[in-house]
């Protein structure tokens, strides 16, 4: 980590990776400062980044029946491992355990797959999560709130 800056001594990014090799100078990955000042100036105002998405809860993938059983829940897929307590996720009911079968009408298989689609939407957007809990299936319509940390 640490600046780059030009034969000015100006800030113009800030280094984010770099691979370190014995013969020579490594590889280095820079964030330019103007994609920066925005995330900088949002900390410094409000304490963490605005406008990211959140769900309101955690997710669990169970990958194998062996899986299922031992955490005690009927079938393979993603499941809610917490919610956050104040969240709009909290205000439309889910609990911890709840099956996610799909989003939005897509079939979800995997936690990666549930975040893809968390991050095409906005601040503001809804979901629509079909949810299997004591094994009735039902609807939860979940505002995405703000994340703020």
């Amino acid at each position: 980590g640490g600046g780059l800056f030009d034969s000015n001594g100006t800030l113009i990014g800030i280094v984010s990776a770099k691979s370190s090799v014995t013969t020579g100078e490594g590889l280095g990955f820079v964030l330019p400062i103007d994609s920066i000042k925005p995330i900088v100036s949002d900390i410094i105002q409000y304490g963490y980044v605005t406008g990211r998405p959140t769900l309101g809860f955690k997710t669990a993938d169970i990958t194998s029946m062996a899986s299922a059983a031992f955490n005690g829940v009927n079938w393979i897929g993603v499941y809610v491992n917490g919610v956050t307590k104040g969240s709009n996720a909290e205000t439309a009911g889910l609990q911890f355990r709840d099956y996610i079968a799909s989003v939005d009408g897509e079939s979800i298989k995997t936690s990666d797959r549930l975040y893809e689609i968390l991050e095409s939407k906005s601040v503001g957007d809804t979901l629509v999560l079909e949810i299997w809990r004591n094994n009735l299936s039902f609807d939860v319509i979940l505002i995405i709130e703000e994340e703020k940390n």
